[in-house]
């Protein structure tokens, strides 16, 4: 899972390309502040788009046992 913290993410969903087509057009744009990439994580499954960033960009990422250790040690 990713925070944007600077930048533009493009979302990429699957789909066959004809040879010499060029690059894809992004389906969605993610921008500052969106969480990217939570559905596979969230659901433990098989991703399901491409990621990639469209201009300079800083994210945060988070792996998923990171994230279960940090909400059980927290004391909310």
């Amino acid at each position: 899972m990713f925070l944007i913290l600077k930048g533009e993410v493009g979302i990429f969903m699957p789909k066959e390309e004809l040879p010499g087509s060029g690059l894809a057009t992004a389906d969605y744009v993610a921008t500052e502040g969106k969480l990217t990439g939570e559905i596979a994580f969230a659901l433990k499954r098989r991703r399901t788009a491409s990621l990639r960033c469209l201009n300079d960009t800083a994210i945060i990422a988070f792996s998923y046992n990171d994230l279960l250790k940090a909400f059980s040690e927290s004391s909310v």
